[in-house]
């Protein structure tokens, strides 16, 4: 135990630190700080910075929980909790039995819960909670486009889209997404991704690729049963269904999962471009 300058060291004569515990590798015991409550094992705060900063040959920080998190971080202003590894096999953050090795949530006002520089590693499947629908950023040339539409290739312009407004029409490109899973494309400004609200008022609206989303759809070619193809309808945004395969030939925007007797209305689709 060291004492320099009102600074204390366990196992160092020269704390860098108010409390500088450093483990001798390979000794034994080779943990350096062990914590336990009934709340928090360990716990720290910061005005300027981080309120628990830990490096480690194998680990920064380990922790694991019972009944409650293992790390619990939160941030007034930026991070909660951040984590690097210097390879794949080292990650910083490790594991949870039951819910996961790191939860993350936002306060619901459209930030993001997890940031990542860098690629993702996962040996298992990932699991979402919302949405059926992998979609991509697409610029629109008219900003009411909104969740449902049916939309085609605006062919006087480069890589935009616009409402359908023909009849087995082979632009078609496919459905603006409700809610997806996967959203690809996202907008960077001043190296900052932009969030989803930011991104759509630049003008870009999320184009389902694969999975099921919600369709406005009319039954101006007949009724919709499960599992007719579709295509674009003479009413901007909609899709009908098929009747004509050699029309259809490039124009099938997917095949419907529930059924519309007449009129016009919003179903469950699967997404087929072809």
């Amino acid at each position: 135990l060291t004492l320099n300058k009102g600074d204390v060291g366990i196992g160092t004569t020269d704390p860098a630190a108010k409390l500088d515990v450093y483990a001798i590798p390979g000794g034994s015991p080779n943990v350096g700080i062990k914590g336990y409550g009934d709340l928090y094992g360990v716990w720290g705060a910061s005005d300027n910075y981080a309120g628990v900063y830990a490096t480690g040959k194998n680990y920064g920080i380990y922790a694991s929980g019972i009944d409650g998190p293992g790390v619990y971080a939160q941030s007034q202003n930026d991070i909660g909790v951040v984590g690097l590894g210097k390879g794949a096999g080292m990650p910083s953050l490790k594991y949870g039995y039951k819910y996961g090795g790191l939860f993350a949530s936002t306060d619901g006002t459209g930030g993001r819960a997890l940031g990542v520089v860098g690629n993702i590693w996962a040996t298992g499947t990932l699991l979402t909670s919302q949405g059926l629908d992998v979609a991509e950023w697409f610029k629109v040339d008219d900003e009411s486009i909104s969740a449902g539409d049916v939309v085609e290739i605006d062919n006087n312009s480069v890589v935009k889209i616009r409402k359908s407004r023909d009849p087995y029409s082979t632009l078609a490109a496919g459905i603006i997404s409700t809610d997806p899973s996967v959203l690809a494309g996202n907008l960077k400004e001043k190296d900052e991704l932009l969030d989803r609200k930011d991104i759509e008022n630049k003008g870009y609206r999320m184009l389902a690729l694969a999975g099921r989303v919600p369709c406005n759809v009319s039954t101006e070619n007949g009724p919709i049963n499960v599992g007719n193809l579709l295509t674009t309808s003479s009413t901007p945004g909609y899709a009908m269904k098929v009747t004509d395969r050699m029309k259809a030939m490039g124009a099938v925007i997917g095949k419907a999962l529930e059924p519309l007797k007449e009129g016009k209305g919003k179903i469950m689709v699967l997404v087929t471009l072809q």
